[in-house]
C-alpha cells in the first residue's frame, strides 16, 4: 500500500478512537452527575487506554507523512496533514485528506470541551464535599500557644491549621 494510503487508514482509526473517547467522555459526565466511584474508576481506565492507542497512531501518522514527504521529495519540514495537503496536486487525495482533517478536529473540540466540562463538575463535586466535610467535622478547642490559639479553635482536617 502506498504511504499516502497508509495516511489516510491511520487518520480513519484516529477518527474511530476519537468516536470511542467522546463516547466515553458523555458517559464519565454521566458518571460524575450520578457519583458513582467505582464506575468513575472503570471510565477513567477505558479512557486511559484510549489516550494511549491515540498517542501511538499519531506516532505513526507522523512517520508516515515524514516517509510520504522523503518519498515526493517534499521539504523535510513537512509533518503534519496540513502540511502534506498543501504539497498534494492530486485533487481527489487533497479532499479525502481534508475531509478526514476536518472530521478529527471536530471531533478533538466536542472532546475538548466535554473535558472542560467534566473539570467543573469535579471541582463542583470537590467544594461540595469540602463543605460538607466542614459541616460535619467538630472544632476542637485550641491547644498550645502560637497563631493556632488566637483562633480559639482547631478542625482536624484543616491543613492551613
Amino acid at each position: 500500500m502506498e504511504t499516502l494510503g497508509k495516511i489516510k487508514q491511520t487518520l480513519e482509526k484516529m477518527l474511530v478512537i476519537h468516536k470511542r473517547l467522546l463516547d466515553l467522555e458523555k458517559e464519565k459526565q454521566m458518571v460524575l452527575v450520578n457519583g458513582d466511584a467505582k464506575l468513575l474508576q472503570n471510565v477513567i481506565n477505558q479512557e486511559s487506554t484510549l489516550v494511549e492507542q491515540i498517542g501511538k497512531l499519531e506516532g505513526e501518522r507522523q512517520q508516515q507523512v515524514k516517509q510520504f514527504a522523503s518519498e515526493k521529495k517534499l521539504p523535510s519540514q513537512i509533518s503534519t496533514v496540513n502540511d502534506l495537503i498543501r504539497c498534494l496536486d492530486n485533487q481527489e487525495e487533497k479532499s479525502s485528506l481534508i475531509q478526514s482533517a476536518q472530521q478529527l478536529t471536530v471531533l478533538v473540540e466536542e472532546i475538548q470541551q466535554l473535558v472542560k466540562s467534566n473539570q467543573e463538575l469535579i471541582k463542583l463535586s470537590l467544594s461540595y464535599v469540602q463543605y460538607s466535610m466542614g459541616i460535619l467535622i467538630q472544632r476542637e478547642p485550641a491547644i498550645g500557644y502560637g497563631p493556632r490559639s488566637s483562633k480559639g479553635h482547631v478542625n482536624f482536617l484543616d491543613a492551613k491549621a
